[in-house]
C-alpha cells in the first residue's frame, strides 16, 4: 500500500549522502575535473521542516564529499560545496541531487563557531622548522610557539613568522589570523599542494585545540593550553628550554 504523501517523512541525512554517493558514481576513477557545486533540492514542505538542520547538514556533507572525493581518486573543479533549497515540484518525502562545475567563489555558509574555549593559542613546531625567535631544529627538540594577536605566516621563505625547512611548502604557503579574543583562522595562500587540517583539504577554517595541520610533509599541532602565571611571557614566543637565534 502506498503511503499518502502527506504522511512521507522528509529525507534524512543518511538518504541525502547515499543519493549523493550514487551520483558520485557518474564519474570514473580518477576523473578530473569533477563538479564541485552540490545542490539538494528538497519538497517545500521538508525544507520548512528541516531547515534548522540544513546548515549543520551541508557542513557535514562537505566534509563528507571531499573525503569520498579523495577515496575515488576525483578531482573537484573548485572548492567543494552543498546547499539545500526548495523545489515545489517535488512531492514532500521526495529529493533531487544535482551538481555542476563552478569556478567563481562560492558563497559559502559556515555555521557559527562556539566561543573560543578559554586558554592561550599555542603551535606546537616540529623539530625541523625554524622560528625567529629561535631555531627548534638547533635543540632537536619540539617547541610551543605561543600565539599573539595578528597575522602569522608561515611557510619556507626567510621572511616568514614561522620557516618549514620543507621542500614541498610554499615560501608563503599558510597565515594565521589571531583576533583579539584569542580566536585563530588558518587560511592557505593559494599554495600548490595545499593545507590539510586533520586530512581535509582547507582553504579556510577557524582551528579548534587538537587540529594537525599538515603542509608538505610538515605537521603542526594547534594547541590551546591553559593560562598560568608563567612570568609575563608575552605572546610569540617559543617555550621550552632556550634555543640559539
Amino acid at each position: 500500500m502506498r503511503m499518502p504523501v502527506a504522511l512521507r517523512p522528509p529525507p534524512s541525512l543518511d538518504d541525502v549522502q547515499n543519493a549523493l554517493l550514487h551520483e558520485l558514481e557518474r564519474f570514473g576513477v580518477g576523473e578530473r575535473p569533477v563538479d564541485n557545486a552540490w545542490t539538494v533540492w528538497l519538497a517545500d514542505r521538508d525544507y520548512a521542516r528541516l531547515d534548522p538542520q540544513l546548515v549543520r547538514w551541508a557542513a557535514v556533507l562537505d566534509d563528507w564529499l571531499v573525503d569520498r572525493f579523495l577515496h575515488r581518486g576525483l578531482v573537484p573543479a573548485g572548492l567543494v560545496t552543498v546547499s539545500f533549497a526548495a523545489a515545489a515540484e517535488l512531492e514532500p518525502g521526495r529529493f533531487r541531487p544535482a551538481s555542476q562545475v563552478r569556478k567563481d567563489p562560492p558563497e559559502v555558509v559556515v555555521p557559527p563557531a562556539p566561543p573560543p574555549p578559554p586558554g592561550r593559542p599555542r603551535l606546537a613546531v616540529p623539530a625541523g622548522g625554524e622560528a625567529p625567535w629561535g631555531s627548534p631544529a638547533s635543540a632537536g627538540i619540539d617547541s610551543g610557539l605561543v600565539l599573539r594577536p595578528g597575522s602569522f605566516v608561515i611557510g619556507s621563505a626567510v621572511e616568514t613568522e614561522l620557516r618549514l625547512y620543507d621542500p614541498e611548502v610554499e615560501p608563503r604557503h599558510a597565515v594565521l589570523e589571531i583576533d583579539a579574543d584569542g580566536v585563530v583562522r588558518l587560511r592557505d595562500m593559494g599554495s600548490r599542494s595545499g593545507t590539510l587540517v586533520d586530512g581535509v583539504p582547507r582553504l579556510e577554517v577557524e582551528l579548534v585545540d587538537g587540529n594537525r595541520i599538515e603542509m608538505g610533509a610538515t605537521t603542526l599541532v594547534f594547541r590551546r593550553d591553559p593560562i598560568r602565571d608563567d612570568g609575563g611571557r608575552e605572546g610569540g614566543e617559543l617555550e621550552g628550554p632556550p634555543v640559539d637565534a
